[in-house]
């Protein structure tokens, strides 16, 4: 049973790095992770190289007119993936 059993994660900046990594110790902890990143290729392979309940999402953070815009049709309530 790991630490992070049962938790949620949200891991901007997910397909490299640090942020990478933390993803791989979460999912390894029993978190189920979602991660961000803004090249679809990265987050592919990202997804190709972590084992667990993991849901990528392309994302810009820095793109405020667009996270506008995805706000605005998106309005859903639940969880977004299953483990």
């Amino acid at each position: 049973m790991g630490r992070l059993d049962g938790k949620y994660a949200l891991i901007t900046g997910g397909t490299g790095g640090i942020g990478l990594e933390t993803a791989r110790q979460f999912l390894a902890e029993g978190a189920t992770v979602a991660i961000t990143g803004r090249s679809q290729e990265r987050l592919d392979e990202a997804a190709r190289r972590l084992d667990g309940p993991l849901l990528p999402l392309r994302s810009d953070a820095g793109d405020v007119p667009a996270r506008r815009r995805s706000r605005r049709g998106s309005r859903t309530s639940g969880r977004a993936w299953t483990s």
